[in-house]
């Protein structure tokens, strides 16, 4: 089906600007909807043409100067043609957007992603509904709940009884996650609010979102005690669950720092004994899941009560594609669901708001459905944890490096071994000069390999860039020292 059948196309004058037909066109000119989707496309099919001919990530300004370059911008078009106006906005806007779909950017848990994320978020953005009702979002509805019982099945949970929704963030999810555990221990809290003095525990590797989670419920990040599972006892954490009144517990299946796997199976007896609810925030090991060869390290998550899995991360779907997974889904809807009679009728058993906080939701969940539709997303998972233990292999092979946390799936994480001393901040900043941008924490760089055009050749070169800034900042040191 072409474009011009499948949507309406403006009609255009002789300088390829869009121009009013009938009364119905021009009062859409009016309102601002004058460009066609032929237009659009077209203006963003060139805009990606001029990025991928320049520099990659060269054009990456400070603050000061991209904030004065984008105020001459909004100068410059005020007195162009709408047709103008379009091509020179987004040919600027594709030059200095950080190009995340270049191989050597390294730095956070995503990269640029597939094209086939494109079709994905037009057809969202273009039919623009909320997956609230099934009356007004049908399609992204089924595909939702299809895409979740696949997921939950993944995770050892019962698809009879465990329910989940997609959320903007794992962030948000990881909330909800403790909201649930709250109403299933303190139901009352929904219309009461909650007694003080409730204890979440969680990892001093936790994501910080934990905290904010806290302070969002109104219990307070003094309630929130901070523990390394890896060095405690079982007797010491048996201790700490008769000492305080704790209502769950947050483990981190693929940490933020340096990917590694937290497994709270040694403490799930002590979990049920005092009833203490497990939430894994997996955001990071979510893509585990997908594949059939790395799919048995999840097998300790089908003990867990709530689990977050992001998307977006690892097989790098378009942002966000986020979800929560709750073993008992009617927790969702009993925390969350209020009476909206203006917006619930009679027939809404298929109304997902039901059981969610947000009425205006993306839709998301399409997203992952239609890419496990579209492509073999067990090969596209696989071949990105092969191809980090790869790159950990040349690491390990280069005497310049000491590889650190072996045992993450996620990154490479590395120091610099002839000068462990050196300024890191300062390396990071003169590679992204050069448009390789890396992530740096405590003592040691990190890669986040996710995009599979970044393999060992590539990882060779970035290893050169490092040693070489290395050397200048070590020389620059030096030539400070003197004077």
């Amino acid at each position: 089906m072409s474009v011009s059948k499948a949507f309406p196309v403006n009609k255009k004058d002789e300088k390829g600007c869009s121009k009013s037909g009938d009364a119905s066109e021009s009062s859409s000119s009016k309102l601002g909807d004058t460009y066609s989707v032929e237009e659009i496309t077209g203006c963003f099919i060139d805009g990606l043409k001029s990025k991928m001919n320049s520099e990659g990530n060269s054009h990456f300004l400070s603050y000061d100067d991209l904030k004065l370059k984008m105020k001459s911008l909004i100068d410059s078009v005020k007195d162009l043609q709408e047709g103008e106006k379009i091509i020179e906005v987004t040919n600027f806007l594709c030059l200095y957007l950080i190009d995340t779909k270049n191989p050597n950017f390294l730095s956070k848990l995503y990269f640029g992603g597939l094209n086939l994320n494109l079709l994905a978020d037009m057809l969202i953005s273009y039919f623009n509904t909320a997956v609230h009702v099934y009356s007004a979002s049908s399609v992204f509805t089924v595909a939702e709940n299809q895409i979740l019982n696949k997921l939950i099945g993944y995770l050892g949970y019962d698809t009879r009884t465990a329910s989940g929704l997609f959320y903007p963030g794992g962030s948000y999810c990881n909330l909800v996650g403790l909201i649930s555990a709250r109403h299933s221990k303190y139901p009352e809290a929904k219309e009461y609010g909650i007694a003080p003095n409730i204890k979440v525990i969680a990892s001093v590797n936790c994501h910080y979102s934990i905290e904010k989670s806290m302070i969002m419920m109104g219990m307070g990040t003094k309630n929130l005690i901070k523990l390394n599972f890896d060095l405690l006892s079982k007797e010491e954490f048996e201790d700490i669950l008769r000492q305080n009144n704790v209502l769950l517990v947050v483990s981190t299946f693929g940490t933020t720092s340096h990917g590694t796997l937290e497994n709270l199976d040694k403490f799930q007896n002590l979990l049920r004994k005092y009833n203490v609810w497990h939430h894994v925030d997996a955001c990071q090991g979510a893509t585990l899941l997908l594949s059939s060869k790395y799919r048995h390290l999840t097998s300790s998550l089908q003990y867990s009560d709530s689990i977050t899995l992001d998307f977006h991360k690892g097989i790098s779907l378009s942002q966000q594609c986020s979800c929560v997974i709750v073993k008992d889904g009617t927790l969702l809807s009993g925390a969350s669901s209020t009476k909206a009679p203006y917006l619930f009728h009679e027939d809404d058993k298929y109304d997902i708001s039901n059981r969610s906080f947000q009425c205006g939701r993306r839709a998301d969940g399409f997203k992952l459905w239609l890419a496990d539709l579209l492509i073999d997303l067990d090969v596209y998972s696989t071949k990105i944890y092969d191809n980090i233990a790869e790159l950990k292999s040349v690491i390990r092979a280069d005497n310049r490096f000491t590889i650190r946390y072996p045992d993450s799936l996620s990154h490479v994480c590395f120091t610099v071994t002839r000068d462990p001393s050196c300024d890191l901040h300062q390396i990071i900043s003169r590679l992204r000069d050069e448009g390789i941008f890396l992530e740096y924490y405590q003592d040691y760089i990190r890669i986040v390999a996710v995009n599979l055009k970044f393999g060992v050749n590539e990882l060779r070169a970035v290893l050169d860039k490092i040693d070489a800034a290395c050397d200048s900042v070590v020389e620059h040191k030096a030539l400070a020292d003197k004077k």
